[in-house]
């Protein structure tokens, strides 16, 4: 960690820190540990003790979220989240708080924040869509939407992929310009020739356990 640090590599040396102050177990190192925390706050990283009072105060926004206490919870979610940065579910659940709460266009500024950490999640993505739904921004909800559909492998999210296939559904462009970027055009015409996102989600789906729904995909999409 030293080494990385006078090198002016700051990231692996918070790393290299964090791995030593999780590891130290020696009751006469208690002054390095010490040090390294110190260190560790000079590259902006969090301490042990952060973390811990980042998951303590995530508790408490867990049990305001509970209560249906939705912008308290939010506070607390985001005071962790600014204690520790890599523990991203409490920037995701104050996300939902926010939408929860009403709070949308905080709830669509903390999505796109845990989306740009988070980019594979399609509980992130779903929140968006919805966030932009409410907000009656159909583009973008349509976007996310179809980037919901995309990621989306559970099966047991399949009510949820049906509400992102209906939205698409009823709120299809009526034209389409020449290239014209609509995410979604994929996932239009579910019975027309090339429903190529569709027959994918069933073939993705059949593999892990909606035969039925998958297989109905498929002989849809072709």
């Amino acid at each position: 960690a030293e080494t990385h640090r006078l090198d002016g590599a700051t990231e692996e040396a918070a790393r290299f820190f964090q791995l030593y102050v999780d590891q130290e177990k020696r009751a006469d190192r208690a002054g390095y540990v010490d040090y390294a925390n110190k260190q560790l706050k000079k590259l902006g990283a969090p301490t042990v003790d952060d973390r811990e009072r980042a998951q303590r105060i995530f508790a408490e926004g867990m049990k305001l979220y509970r209560k249906k206490a939705y912008l308290d919870a939010a506070e607390r979610f985001q005071r962790a989240f600014a204690l520790d940065p890599t523990l991203t579910k409490a920037l995701y659940r104050r996300a939902l708080a926010l939408r929860k709460g009403g709070e949308l266009s905080g709830a669509r500024q903390a999505y796109e924040r845990y989306l740009q950490l988070v980019p594979t999640d399609p509980d992130g993505a779903y929140g968006l869509a919805q966030t932009a739904r409410l907000l009656e921004d159909v583009p973008g909800a349509r976007k996310w939407f179809a980037r919901y559909i995309e990621l989306e492998t559970r099966p047991s999210e399949a009510k949820y992929v049906d509400r992102a296939w209906a939205y698409l559904q009823q709120t299809a462009p009526t034209e389409q310009a020449e290239g014209e970027g609509d995410p979604a055009l994929a996932l239009e015409h579910l019975d027309g020739p090339d429903p190529t996102l569709r027959a994918r989600l069933g073939r993705r789906m059949a593999v892990v356990g909606l035969l039925v729904q998958g297989r109905k995909a498929l002989d849809e999409g072709g």
